[in-house]
């Protein structure tokens, strides 16, 4: 594609590699082609993505060179073609993304034009479709990549239309999780931009905040990966992404929006926050994981700014960490991830500091291979996310007494792909996000009796659906 050329090799050692095209709009050029197909015959077809074109050769040296296609949305012409796939019928089909369709022509003439498609995310709809397919029996599937999902439907009318990745009860990565005292399930939806509020595990009263289009404004989120519910509802989010700041809104509409923070190392300022609690004052507890440092501050205006925090591993030490979170007594536990241990310390001056874990990453007792999520229970019991070693463990305090664990890699009950966050609601149930699964899990306690699952085991963005949930929380 950058090199704006084809090429051949004999086999994946590189022999026999051959190159052909230069950049330009010519014979024998390209401009960022993007597809490729040979058929039967031996002969190439291109996917011309910044010429608007198709093109077909005979073989690499550019004999019996042929175009078709202008740059446009009318017939006969392409707003960036990505995909191309020809039929053992030789028609070619063509995924349009720019134009959110798909278009098959009987051969390199244009004849036959046919379009499918429109922009958006329901049915009949793409959104950059960037692959195509077609099976033996004429069944075409695309790859609509910003939807999150694969297409699969019988022929160009649309019959027989089923998605894979997009369906009801799915997520694409699911980041963090919150529970509230009445049992709402807050979700960030990490890789759908937006966050996510459920009334229980069936997925009833599903609400979003966010925007399918990743960004910076009002409204939008940038990978988000933590959230928070206060005890007057107000709803905190960790934007991550290029958008290092916090953000707080009222409710789910997005009502009383506010944000602190700019991409640095200084006052009010972050790079990567990833995790994010509230004491019973009031004050924002925050993981500056790019900087190395936790970080509180009295309120939204960031008063009070204080930064405990360095990169290493001793003492007031950490390596990208990525959760936080602070018990009723007061104490703050870290999920100080790249040193692969829980920090405990009494309050911001480092004071009481206490570790459990050790510097290289392990899956024996006491050992933690990247945690990325911490959560202290009303009993004081420690639950940790250990997502290297794909499990939960429960600990009785930070020497290890009591240390259980739950889970093994997998899709299926009791199993884990990459959990990063774990929550424990009022009545003690626990709540993981399995974010590798794209999905939530609740079990009633650390045998996994009681376990139910919402979402997964693909990637998507409708209702009931995530896209790397990075955070939970239980209201």
């Amino acid at each position: 594609m950058g090199n704006h050329r084809i090429v051949r090799m004999n086999d994946i050692t590189g022999a026999g590699w051959t190159t052909f095209g230069t950049i330009g709009r010519g014979i024998n050029q390209f401009v960022t082609p993007s597809g490729i197909f040979v058929n039967a015959a031996g002969q190439i077809f291109v996917a011309d993505s910044g010429n608007g074109r198709i093109v077909r050769i005979d073989d690499m040296t550019g004999a019996g060179w042929t175009t078709f296609g202008t740059p446009g949305s009318g017939v006969n012409q392409f707003g960036g073609p990505t995909g191309i796939f020809v039929n053992a019928a030789g028609q070619i089909f063509v995924a349009d993304p720019n134009y959110g369709r798909i278009v098959r022509v009987d051969d390199m003439t244009g004849a036959g034009w046919t379009t499918f498609g429109a922009n958006g995310r329901g049915i009949d709809q793409f959104w950059s479709p960037t692959g195509i397919f077609v099976n033996g029996t004429g069944q075409i599937f695309v790859a609509d990549r910003f939807n999150n999902r694969i297409v699969r439907m019988n022929d160009m009318t649309g019959m027989g239309w089923i998605t894979f990745g997009n369906g009801v009860n799915e997520f694409n990565q699911p980041s963090a999780i919150f529970v509230s005292a009445t049992g709402q399930i807050f979700v960030t939806d990490r890789d759908n931009n937006r966050i996510v509020r459920i009334n229980d595990m069936t997925g009833a009263g599903w609400t979003t905040f966010g925007s399918p289009h990743l960004g910076r404004g009002i409204n939008q989120f940038f990978t988000p990966s933590r959230i928070f519910v206060s005890a007057t509802g107000q709803i905190f989010v960790a934007d991550s992404g290029i958008n290092d700041r916090i953000l707080r809104i009222d409710d789910m509409t997005g009502a009383g929006l506010l944000t602190v923070g700019t991409v640095g190392s200084g006052i009010n300022q972050f790079l990567g926050p990833s995790g994010i609690s509230l004491n019973a004052t009031g004050q924002i507890f925050v993981v500056d994981s790019g900087n190395h440092r936790i970080v509180r501050m009295n309120d939204m205006a960031g008063t009070g700014w204080t930064a405990l925090g360095t990169p290493g591993f001793g003492v007031k030490e950490f390596l990208n960490p990525s959760c936080i979170f602070v018990s009723t007594t007061g104490h703050i536990f870290v999920a100080d991830t790249a040193n692969s241990r829980i920090v405990r310390m009494d309050d911001m001056t480092g004071a009481g500091w206490t570790t459990l874990g050790t510097e290289t990453f392990g899956n024996g007792i006491s050992q933690f291979d990247f945690p990325t999520g911490v959560f202290v229970s009303a009993a004081g019991q420690i639950f940790v996310a250990d997502w290297g070693n794909h499990r939960i463990v429960r600990m009785d305090d930070m020497t290890g007494a009591g240390w259980t664990t739950l889970g093994a890699f997998g899709s299926g009950v009791n199993q884990f792909k990459f959990p990063i966050d774990v929550f424990v609601s009022a009545a003690g149930q626990i709540f993981v996000v399995d974010s590798g699964n794209h999905r939530i899990v609740r079990m009633n306690d650390m045998t996994g009796a009681g376990w139910t699952a919402l979402g997964g085991p693909t990637a998507g963005s409708e209702i009931n659906q995530f896209s790397n949930p990075a955070g939970i929380f239980v209201h």
